[in-house]
């Protein structure tokens, strides 16, 4: 790829610049999507901001097309006794790992995540392909349940497929939340409509490849691209049955639309979590701890710990360890296991603002936020690290929650922090999203003091 100091060269109209994917590759794996001839959109590497591919964007109508396509192929495979169903996913196993070398680096091209982050989302596929396929009969079979009249009458329990289920999933595990809940549905007897985001498509379309080619009839499982306001909600005006993973704010959207048609939904939403650190908390194991919970895949996950709580008594010992460990984390975008964390999707990404210590278990917020939105609500759960146990809990002070009003409200070095976040200033630098500017925000939003935030 060239680059010049004010843009970054586009393959489409510059002969001189390259794809992050091989164009070959990329047009052979999007003839799986549902589109017609339209809306294309080119999806960037977070790396580098190198196009990954030009995509075909779908409708409503082409949502409606891939439906009728799943419905047909689902009568016949929900016919196949559940033994032929479950087969193709040992093999699906096997296939995953044999090729997860390709797959590890459409993850880390499309996402940005470190490859040892991308790597589990390849173990979650193998696991949860064997588990299913080797428990779905126990899971599946009838059940005897007692009847309404006693010694007079009897029940049985007996499942059958919903028919289609949407799966609309994200972008930051393109892997694992593409096909992990695919997986069930499939064995169940269904057939799958799915949206993976249009930043991770060609990850999502490599395994489905390699589902096809371990046994699922072609046609089970359809794709559809595009902006979630206009696909993401054909889907689920069409799909028996929803997987969401998403914002909170969508995710009441999707149970709203799904409640009126009567369908099911599961929901996997976002949170604002903290990790909360007792005085009498193992500092080494909890220092190693955090760092996990904070920078697995750069903490572009929905369970990150977001904010951290520090009992008075262990505060400092534990960041003394916690951020020694933190500027060890090795930065990187190279295609191996050289790098701890690789970049973020995107260099806007605001995080929370941070919190007071605590003394004892009752969070006690600075000052500054004591004068500021009493009524603001936390629905976050916290981690509690202590006493050899791990525990959820979402006593957090609803003061806790309050926001800035606006960007004047901001103390000085919140704005600071936010320039050192978003990479400096808006230049192509921004574009290329700068990774290496992680490590001095993190560690820094990882200091909570009660009246100030420290600077390292």
């Amino acid at each position: 790829m060239t680059m010049s100091s004010s843009r970054i060269a586009d393959p489409e109209t510059d002969p001189t610049a390259t794809f992050a994917v091989d164009p070959a590759v990329a047009r052979r794996l999007l003839r799986r999507v549902v589109a017609g001839p339209g809306a294309t959109r080119c999806a960037r590497a977070p790396f580098t901001g190198s196009p990954i591919a030009v995509l075909p964007m779908s409708t409503a109508d082409d949502v409606g097309v891939a439906a009728q396509r799943a419905r047909a192929a689902q009568h016949e495979w929900s016919r196949r006794p559940l033994t032929a169903r479950a087969r193709p996913f040992l093999a699906l196993h096997d296939l995953v790992l044999d090729h997860q070398h390709e797959l590890l680096d459409l993850i880390q091209i499309e996402s940005g995540k470190a490859r040892a982050h991308a790597f589990e989302e390849v173990a979650d596929v193998a696991i949860v392909a064997r588990h299913y396929a080797r428990r779905a009969s126990s899971y599946l079979r009838p059940r005897r349940r007692q009847g309404a009249f006693p010694l007079l009458s009897s029940a049985h329990e007996l499942r059958h497929p919903k028919g289609v289920v949407g799966i609309i999933a994200p972008w930051n595990y393109p892997l694992s939340l593409a096909v992990t809940d695919a997986i069930p549905a499939l064995i169940a007897g269904n057939a799958v409509v799915l949206k993976p985001d249009t930043q991770t498509v060609l990850t999502a379309l490599r395994v489905l490849e390699l589902l096809t080619e371990a046994g699922v009839p072609e046609g089970l499982v359809q794709v559809v691209v595009g902006d979630g306001a206009v696909v993401g909600t054909a889907i689920v005006d069409t799909a028996d049955y929803v997987c969401f993973t998403g914002s909170t704010a969508t995710g009441r959207l999707v149970a709203e639309q799904a409640g009126r048609r009567l369908v099911g939904a599961s929901l996997e939403l976002g949170g604002k979590n903290a990790l909360y650190v007792a005085a009498d908390a193992d500092l080494e194991r909890a220092a190693e701890g955090a760092v996990r919970a904070c920078f697995a895949s750069a903490g572009q996950l929905c369970v990150s710990a977001e904010r951290m709580l520090l009992h008075d008594d262990i505060a400092d010992a534990f960041l003394d360890l916690f951020l020694a460990r933190v500027r060890g984390i090795r930065l990187g975008t190279a295609l191996d296991y050289s790098a701890d964390c690789g970049s973020r999707r995107q260099a806007s990404i605001r995080p929370s603002p941070p919190y007071g210590r605590t003394s004892g278990t009752r969070a006690r917020p600075s000052r500054w936020f004591r004068r500021r939105t009493p009524q603001a609500r936390s629905s976050s759960s916290t981690c509690f690290i202590g006493a050899g146990e791990i525990s959820s809990s979402s006593a957090i002070s609803s003061r806790m929650a309050a926001p800035f009003r606006s960007s004047t409200d901001r103390p000085k070095w919140w704005r600071a922090w936010s320039m050192l976040d978003d990479g400096g200033g808006r230049s192509q630098a921004s574009r290329r999203l700068c990774p290496e500017k992680l490590r001095v925000s993190r560690a820094e939003f990882a200091i909570r003091t009660s009246g100030a935030c420290r600077t390292i």
